[in-house]
């Protein structure tokens, strides 16, 4: 079987996998919720059993290598987790392309009679098959630095910013502010 309907095949499950993942959303919205709650009081809260509340930092790795955004959504980064998914998404179509490009060119260059077309086309499918490698391998940096900022976020959970930890200005002259949230 070619390469490309493996990749479509793992681009179809991915896709099946953030759709479930999406359908549980109520379920782990409550969770984030209480995990906002706990992050409002201060990192001396607790809950009922003494305990923080705490992301596994190694679970959101694993789960954003699994499946691209996972580890975002587990942390509650809702954005984030949609463009790590989006991108990996695009990245894993343009390989499949790239790849059946690759792989119609070397059966035309097969098909021909003289060296010329057959030449050319051997050079086009060389071309598709270092785009489709570029591609794997970019795909694999954007899916390490989901992993990891997954990981980092998952250990920040629950860490508390105080917006007025600045300084305010102290006088009878006007002041101005910006607070931006993402």
């Amino acid at each position: 079987m070619h390469r490309a309907g493996r990749l479509n095949r793992r681009l179809a499950a991915t896709l099946a996998a953030w759709i479930l993942l999406a359908l549980s959303q109520p379920a782990l919205a409550g969770d984030e919720a209480a995990g906002r709650e706990a992050a409002q009081t201060g990192p001396e809260s607790t809950e009922a059993g003494g305990l923080r509340r705490s992301k596994n930092p190694t679970g959101a790795f694993l789960r954003s290598l699994v499946i691209p955004g996972w580890g975002q959504a587990y942390t509650g980064h809702w954005f984030k987790a949609a463009a790590f998914f989006g991108t990996e998404a695009g990245m894993l179509y343009g390989i499949s392309v790239q790849n059946r490009r690759y792989l119609d060119n070397l059966d035309l260059a097969e098909k021909q009679k003289t060296d010329t077309l057959r030449r050319t086309y051997e050079e086009y499918a060389d071309f598709y098959r270092d785009d489709r490698n570029k591609l794997i391998w970019w795909t694999a940096g954007v899916t390490l630095l989901a992993a990891f900022d997954a990981f980092v976020e998952a250990h920040l959970y629950g860490f508390h910013i105080d917006p007025s930890l600045g300084t305010t200005p102290q006088g009878d002259g006007p002041a101005a502010g910006i607070t931006i949230r993402f």
